[in-house]
């Protein structure tokens, strides 16, 4: 996301019971499909940094609105899913008195629709959305262009990310996991050896997230880490091999975490996390 990146939650959007990540979800969405013929084909990682939240509740969100019959989904094999979201209609009265041309002075397409001024709108799948018949219909369409074209006081949204940037993305964002996983690790071995290994080593964090794709958890890491320190710490000899190149080698970690099962951990040993 650029800085100058935006999104446009119009004052109808906040009266539709949303909750907030799906009022966000549902405004991006709208801000790329709103002419009822484009989709949304950004993925879910692109929503989840404007509504700040992971990518499982953007799929909870996402399930929200489907369910609220505010958005619409295009699955095609080997391709991202597609969105696009649907205007609801507007059924309420509008109370306010009329002019002799029968509009309402104050509801207008900035505001709130209403069904005396605004005829109701129909988003038909895979077609533009229509107005239904009204003897203003074309007078209110040269004023306010609800018919997929851009009005004054919507600026064009910017493009979504395209599936190579989703990609370098995703990709970036695993890196920086598998780091900040090492660095946990790693901070954690210092504390408990007294040592200064760097966090910032390939060599260590490589072997840190291969034992971690293994299916071993930050938890296994420290019971490995525990049993090498209490039993080698005191002995000068054995006391060198508490590195990360003797403690995290594939056929030495497994037996170290195993080393600890059934024992029970002394309280000054306990883990500083």
């Amino acid at each position: 996301m650029k800085n100058t990146d935006y999104i446009s939650i119009q004052g109808w959007m906040t009266k539709l019971g949303l909750k907030p990540a799906e009022l966000i979800c549902y405004a991006v969405i709208h801000g790329y499909s709103r002419d009822g013929v484009h989709w949304f084909s950004g993925s879910k990682e692109h929503l989840s940094e404007w509504a700040q939240i992971n990518t499982r509740s953007v799929v909870n969100a996402l399930n929200g609105l489907k369910e609220k019959g505010l958005l619409i989904s295009k699955a095609e094999p080997g391709k991202p899913t597609l969105y696009r979201a649907k205007i609801p209609v507007f059924t309420e009265k509008c109370n306010i008195e009329q002019t002799q041309e029968d509009q309402c002075k104050i509801c207008t397409p900035e505001s709130d629709p209403c069904k005396n001024c605004t005829p109701p709108v129909q988003n038909l799948p895979g077609t533009r959305a229509k107005f239904a018949p009204n003897k203003y219909r074309d007078k209110y369409i040269d004023k306010y262009s609800y018919l997929g074209t851009e009005s004054p006081e919507q600026p064009e949204q910017p493009e979504p990310p395209t599936n190579e940037e989703s990609t370098k993305a995703e990709k970036s964002a695993k890196e920086k996991e598998k780091r900040k996983f090492a660095k946990e690790v790693v901070e954690y071995l210092n504390h408990k050896s007294g040592k200064r290994f760097s966090t910032k080593s390939k060599q260590t964090i490589a072997a840190i997230n291969a034992r971690r794709e293994e299916g071993f958890d930050i938890a296994d890491f420290k019971l490995a880490i525990d049993w090498c320190c209490e039993t080698w710490g005191n002995d000068p000899k054995m006391r060198e091999y508490i590195q990360p190149s003797t403690i995290f080698r594939p056929r030495n970690f497994e037996k170290y975490v195993n080393k600890t099962v059934g024992v029970k951990k002394k309280p000054e040993l306990a883990c500083f996390y």
